[in-house]
């Protein structure tokens, strides 16, 4: 920190005298209320995210994140990334915790992590652009956010995406300050890491690079421009070259991964889907689940966004357009994409800190016309208050599919011999996550979704169960398994919200 009333430049070159600091550095750690603050608020958000970390059962994606680490070699590891069309950085992670255990807390205990790991990131990230209070405001508003909290909670890689896409922004902010290697090199290393994490965080990481040509556009200088070689010094910023060096370190270490990257791409683009967000409910839908999964809330934080960026317009022109761009280009790809592929709000969680950090700008610029060094104080208090009925709401509901409770259940109705036919078929992997047809004697037979599979089933001898969920709608949508069952099977007790166990009536 500087020295109260302190000159501190902002990227792109302007001077902005910004608030005064709590205290100078060097007041020692525990002796700085900014850190102190931080530290409480980090305390919750790891007390959130690990809170009630295995009680609920894994679900279809968690089971096979599961799979895919139940392996004897990185080898395995990566082969099973590429099987599931997802970058391979969660799954080494994982498949190395795994040795810790792998029950549902260890499977989210990676994800967990990383989401307090984020809230302090997200600090020095609005630190960097604005200053340390709306860095609290925006670390408070992450720790307590029920969507991040729950993937945080959940074991797959958007926490990972989202820690790595926040570095990412960091580094990009402290290097257009510094002007110095080891922070272009780090957001080089960052923005592979997002890659290597979740495909779809190129979006932001594109934006980034365009950011860069925003915020040094007034030291591009074509006009000395000689036409000889040895002059384009003269024209372009001092630090071109350690950008461009940085863009070069995040290319060539996500080449080993540009192949897996293309076969997600071929598998979506060729494939038929009936789920998603319609393209105009991706951008209320996005903002919504990242303010407290709220409509209401969403309206309010939308409000105090564009506040926020009308705010950053007056200190700086460039950094308000580079974050514009950084929220809303990949909001406007997302929609595009909608129109391909099925598109839920988690394939672009990476924005929530951003979105998180100009709503922050809001709040703390406001607050302090309030009042300049408390306002903060009442703008943290103001934020806890809001998220109690949020995160009451969000910790008494179960989020995902009781496969745990179903099982207990189906071995409690079911019969040596008995057939049990998971539908559609990649429900196996919950299913069997739990249930143990050979200690429960029963057969595990698959079928396709067609008359030739449901037929195939006439001649067994012992019962047949179905086990059922939503996705069959989504497997087969032509409709032909949901008349087959509802004409052919009935409903049986063991059934739990979102899992049904039907019989097959001969």
């Amino acid at each position: 920190m500087g020295k109260r009333g302190s000159v501190k430049k902002r990227p792109g070159g302007r001077v902005d005298r910004d608030n005064e600091e709590f205290l100078t550095q060097t007041e020692p750690f525990y002796k700085n209320p900014v850190y102190l603050v931080l530290s409480a608020i980090v305390l919750l958000g790891f007390i959130l995210r690990f809170f009630d970390l295995g009680k609920e059962s894994l679900w279809l994606d968690e089971a096979s994140t599961y799979y895919s680490t139940n392996a004897t070699s990185i080898g395995d590891v990566l082969t099973a990334a590429y099987n599931d069309r997802s970058p391979p950085l969660h799954f080494i992670v994982l498949w190395g915790v795994r040795l810790l255990g792998s029950n549902e807390f260890w499977l989210r205990f990676p994800s967990a992590c990383a989401g307090v790991v984020t809230i302090i990131v997200i600090f020095f990230l609005a630190r960097e652009i604005a200053n340390e209070k709306i860095g609290l405001i925006s670390a408070l508003l992450l720790a307590v956010s029920p969507f991040h909290i729950y993937y945080s909670q959940e074991a797959r890689f958007y926490a990972f995406a989202v820690l790595f896409v926040t570095v990412a922004y960091y580094a990009f902010f402290k290097a257009c300050k510094s002007r110095q290697w080891y922070d272009w090199t780090l957001f080089g290393v960052a923005c592979a890491a997002a890659f290597y994490s979740h495909f779809y965080t190129s979006f932001a990481i594109i934006t980034l690079f365009i950011g860069y040509f925003i915020i040094r556009i007034k030291e591009f200088d074509f006009s000395k421009w000689s036409g000889k070689i040895g002059s384009i010094n003269a024209i372009i910023p001092n630090d071109f070259k350690l950008y461009v060096s940085g863009g070069t370190v995040a290319f060539i270490l996500v080449i080993p991964i540009i192949g897996s990257f293309l076969h997600q791409n071929q598998y979506f683009l060729t494939s038929t889907f009936n789920w998603g967000l319609n393209i105009w409910s991706v951008p209320f839908a996005t903002f919504s689940d990242f303010s407290f999964l709220n409509d209401i809330v969403a309206i309010f934080f939308i409000i105090l966004m564009i506040a926020g960026l009308w705010l950053t317009w007056r200190l700086n022109k460039y950094t308000a357009v580079a974050l514009g761009i950084f929220l809303f280009i990949p909001m406007i790809i997302s929609m595009y994409m909608s129109f391909r592929i099925p598109f839920n709000v988690r394939y672009h969680i990476y924005l929530i800190t951003i979105f998180l950090v100009i709503v922050g700008i809001g709040i703390g610029r406001l607050v302090e016309f309030l009042n300049k060094n408390k306002g903060v104080y009442v703008a943290l208090v103001l934020i806890i208050l809001l998220s109690i009925m949020p995160l009451s709401a969000y910790y008494s509901n179960l989020h995902k599919e009781d496969w745990r409770g179903f099982t207990a259940n189906l071995q409690k109705i079911t019969q040596p011999g008995d057939i049990i036919v998971p539908v559609p078929g990649y429900m196996v992997q919950p299913l069997q996550y739990y249930y143990s047809n050979q200690s429960d004697k029963t057969f595990i037979k698959y079928i396709g979704s067609n008359e030739a599979g449901f037929k195939s089933l006439e001649n067994e001898t012992g019962s047949v169960y179905f086990v059922v969920t939503w996705d069959i709608q989504a497997a087969d949508p032509s409709g032909y398994s949901l008349q087959y069952l509802t004409d052919h099977a009935q409903q049986q007790s063991a059934s739990v919200p979102g899992i049904y166990l039907l019989k097959k009536v001969r």
